[in-house]
């Protein structure tokens, strides 16, 4: 199957080996539903006219030659795709999604892919991303197996790199290798386990909920501690505080003003007798006033007293 694979490979790829790739990086970003996005970035260091082909259906193809955005033709060959432009540049990007490229075994999802190089390479990268909320399965799960999380792993090779880390969102594996000759790739190899998606789900809503209870509880709390003091108010002053409380937020002076059908004068002294007495604070807006409610502890001692219009 492999010397198939190579087969095509040779048909397909229509450059001379004097041709040679200053570039090439291919990241494939894995999906639940067994697809994956393809991104594959190709840097010649000439003009040519390249064919790309994978061993899989392609769909969504997007591609630029030297940055611009081109047509390409797909046609099925053999096992796979081949996708030909009939441009010539020396920067080709390839997007598309592949169909059927993770099998299951209960709990646990493989990628399983051979990154071919078909011309000679200075620098050949190819990175796996693992679907969010997915992680590398533990070696002692594939204890026996004689498996590992990800292969090939090189270590102590002159030109060959292998890694794994996380983007924070994600995780993914790389291979690289530096200098690549023709025929040379990567057999590549991932196992993987996804986290319930349900209990992700719960866990969010959980937190949510507890935000929630905070947040109000706060609220009922602020609301608390000034229900105390709203009967030692003039009338004025009550009906502003309680304008403040039912908004719950930033309320615009001139509001006062229109609901409680008062003079801009007498709204202005009860803004200064609340703010004298700790329970509101003013901030300027342009030419506008916003008043909000400010925290207030329960007071003895007289600290808080009435006053009469």
């Amino acid at each position: 199957m492999k010397a198939l694979f190579a087969l095509i490979l040779a048909l397909l790829v229509p450059v001379s080996y004097s041709v040679v790739i200053n570039d090439w990086e291919t990241t494939v970003s894995l999906a639940d539903d067994g697809n994956a996005q393809w991104t594959v970035k190709i840097s010649f260091d000439s003009n040519v006219e390249n064919v790309y082909y994978i061993v899989s259906s392609v769909s969504d193809l997007q591609v630029t030659a030297d940055h611009n955005p081109i047509k390409c033709m797909t046609e099925t060959v053999g096992v796979g795709t081949s996708i030909k432009c009939n441009v010539k540049a020396s920067n080709f990007t390839y997007i598309f999604k592949a169909s059927d490229m993770i099998s299951r075994q209960g709990s646990l999802s493989l990628f399983s892919h051979r990154f071919n190089v078909p011309v000679p390479a200075k620098h050949y990268t190819a990175k796996i991303e693992l679907p969010v909320g997915a992680a590398l399965v533990s070696e002692e799960k594939l204890q026996g197996t004689g498996l590992l999380p990800f292969e090939p792993v090189w270590t102590g090779e002159d030109n060959k790199t292998s890694s794994r880390g996380s983007d924070g969102r994600t995780i993914y594996v790389s291979w690289s290798i530096d200098n690549a000759k023709v025929g040379e790739g990567i057999d590549a190899r991932v196992i993987y386990e996804s986290f319930d998606g349900g209990l992700q789900a719960l866990a969010f809503i959980m937190i949510l909920i507890i935000v929630i209870i905070i947040g109000a509880a706060a609220f009922l709390i602020r609301r608390k501690n000034y229900k105390h003091v709203l009967p030692i108010l003039t009338e004025p002053e009550r009906k502003t505080m309680e304008i403040l409380l039912r908004e719950g937020k930033s309320v615009d002076q001139r509001t006062i003003i229109k609901e409680l059908d008062y003079s801009k004068p007498k709204v202005s002294r009860l803004v200064h007798d609340l703010q004298e007495r700790g329970l509101i604070e003013l901030e300027r807006k342009g030419r506008n006033n916003l008043l909000k409610l400010k925290k207030t502890e329960r007071k003895t001692g007289g600290v808080i007293e009435s006053k009469k219009d």
